[in-house]
C-alpha cells in the first residue's frame, strides 16, 4: 500500500489551476514518460528504474504546474533520481546527452509537420551532439530539478516506488488452470499494458495491485481468455471490481497520437489559453529557481565595497648620469651652475679663502710617495 493523491487534487491539479486543459496535461505527461522510457533503453537500465522515474515524474506534477517546470528538463531529473534510488547509477553527462539526442531525433521539418507525417530531420543520419556550454547548462538545470523533486515529495520518494510490475507475474502464475504458453502470452500482454500505463498518472490514483489486475483484465480480453469467476479472480487479489474497471478504462483510453517534439510541446501549452512563446515555459515561478530557464543571477553578485584610492608612484631620485649630463650639456649648464652656487654657504667660502696654502715640500713629498705606491 502506498499513499495516493487526494481526490480533490486529482480533479484540480496545479496545471489546471494555471489554465492548462486536461487533454493537454495528459499529453504532456505522456510525452515526459515516453522520453523516460526511451532513455531507459538507450542507457541500458533495468525497466523498473524507468518505471520508478515515470512514477516520480507523474507525482511531481500533482505538486507543481507544467507551466512552472518544463517536462523536457524534469524527465531527466526524475530518471537521475530513480537511478540513485534503484542503485543503477549512470553519469549525469550520459543522461543529459541521451535526452538531448532524443529531442533532436524528434525534430521534424516544416513540410513534414504541415503534412502530419513523423519523418524526422535526422532520419537515417546521426544527430548532432550538444556543445560544452549546452551540456553545462543542461546539467545545472537537471540538478536544480532534482532538488525541487526531492523537496516537493518530502524526501521520501523511495517509499512511493511500489509498482504493478512486481505483482503481475505473481498474479499470472497463480492462474494454473491454463497451459503454460497461454500464461506466457497473458503475462507478456499484461506487461505491455502496464508499460503503457506509466504514461498516465494511474500510480497516483490506484494501488499497484489494482493496476496489475487491470492489466491482466485487458490482456485476457485481448487474447480471448476467460478468467475464473468462482471465486472471482480479482477478489483473490484483494481488488475492488469498481476500481478494476476504472483503472482498465483509464489504460484503454490512453492517447495514441504521434510522438511530440519541442514545437508540439510549446503549441500545447499555448493552446491551454496562455500566450507561451518558444523562449521559455515559465509563467509564475519567478521566486524560485526553475529548470525552464537559466538560473537567475542577482543584480550584484557581491556587495560593492569602497576600494581605497591607489597612491601615485613616488618620483625617482635624479641619477648621477643625469647630473653630469646637465653639467656638461649646452643650454641647461648655466642654470645648473647657478643652482649649485646658490646652495653653497658664503661663510664656508670665506674660510676656504682665508686658509694658507701648505708648503711646497710637503706637496713634492706626497707626490713621490704616491708614485712609489703606484709602482
Amino acid at each position: 500500500m502506498i499513499l495516493l493523491v487526494p481526490e480533490m487534487v486529482l480533479r484540480r491539479t496545479p496545471s489546471r489551476e494555471d489554465g492548462v486543459r486536461r487533454s493537454n496535461e495528459l499529453r504532456l505527461r505522456a510525452y515526459g514518460a515516453e522520453l523516460i522510457l526511451r532513455a531507459t533503453v538507450l542507457l541500458r537500465l533495468p525497466q523498473l528504474t524507468g518505471v520508478s522515474a515515470a512514477a516520480i515524474f507523474q507525482r511531481f506534477y500533482y505538486r507543481r504546474s507544467l507551466l512552472e517546470f518544463d517536462v523536457r528538463v524534469l524527465a531527466p531529473a526524475a530518471l537521475l533520481l530513480a537511478c540513485k534510488l534503484e542503485e543503477t547509477h549512470r553519469r549525469l553527462r550520459d543522461i543529459v546527452v541521451v535526452f538531448y539526442r532524443l529531442r533532436m531525433r524528434a525534430l521534424r521539418s516544416e513540410s513534414a509537420a504541415a503534412v502530419g507525417t513523423d519523418k524526422s530531420l535526422y532520419a537515417g543520419i546521426p544527430t548532432s551532439g550538444p556543445s560544452a556550454e549546452d551540456i553545462a547548462e543542461l546539467k545545472q538545470a537537471v540538478m536544480v530539478g532534482e532538488r525541487h523533486i526531492l523537496r516537493e515529495l518530502g524526501f521520501v520518494a523511495a517509499t512511493l516506488l511500489e509498482h504493478p510490475h512486481k505483482y503481475v507475474l505473481q498474479f499470472v502464475k497463480s492462474l494454473k488452470k491454463t497451459s503454460d504458453w497461454v500464461l506466457c502470452e497473458l503475462a507478456q500482454t499484461a506487461w505491455n499494458f502496464l508499460n503503457d500505463a506509466t504514461r498516465a498518472p494511474l500510480c497516483c490514483e490506484f494501488q499497484p495491485h489494482e493496476i496489475a489486475c487491470a492489466g491482466i483484465f485487458l490482456a485476457a480480453r485481448k487474447i480471448g481468455l476467460r478468467l475464473p469467476s468462482e471465486p472471482p479472480w480479482h477478489a483473490v487479489f484483494d481488488t475492488d471490481p469498481a476500481a478494476l474497471r476504472r483503472a482498465a478504462a483509464a489504460i484503454a483510453a490512453l492517447p495514441t497520437a504521434a510522438a511530440l517534439c519541442d514545437g508540439d510541446v510549446v503549441r500545447l501549452l499555448a493552446s491551454g489559453g496562455l500566450g507561451v512563446g518558444s523562449a521559455g515555459l515559465c509563467r509564475r515561478n519567478t521566486g524560485n529557481m526553475s529548470p525552464t530557464t537559466t538560473m537567475p543571477l542577482p543584480e550584484t553578485p557581491f556587495p560593492l565595497m569602497p576600494f581605497p584610492e591607489t597612491p601615485m608612484p613616488m618620483p625617482s631620485p635624479p641619477s648621477d648620469e643625469a647630473g653630469l649630463a646637465g653639467h656638461n650639456g649646452g643650454s641647461g649648464s648655466g642654470d645648473s651652475a647657478a643652482e649649485r652656487e646658490e646652495t653653497l654657504d658664503a661663510g664656508r667660502i670665506g674660510e676656504l679663502l682665508s686658509e694658507e696654502a701648505p708648503p711646497s715640500r710637503s706637496r713634492s713629498g706626497s707626490r713621490s710617495r704616491s708614485r712609489s705606491r703606484s709602482r
